[in-house]
């Protein structure tokens, strides 16, 4: 069984994408953060899609 093991490259990448999502720094994408990423590249989205779409990736 492979293990997921990612590059210090690729981890930097992962945290930057995520700081672009995370505006107020707290480390965690609110909906409201997900909202504004979205709308910024021309979607449009309800609220529901912005909660299904933090279900489909949230652990906690």
């Amino acid at each position: 069984m492979r293990a997921n093991v990612i590059s210090i490259e690729q981890e930097n990448k992962l945290k930057e994408a995520f700081s672009l999502f995370d505006r107020l720094g707290g480390g965690v994408i609110s909906i409201q953060d997900l909202a504004f990423v979205i709308r910024s590249i021309g979607y449009q989205t309800t609220p529901s899609e912005l909660e299904s779409m933090i279900r489909e990736v949230d652990r906690d």
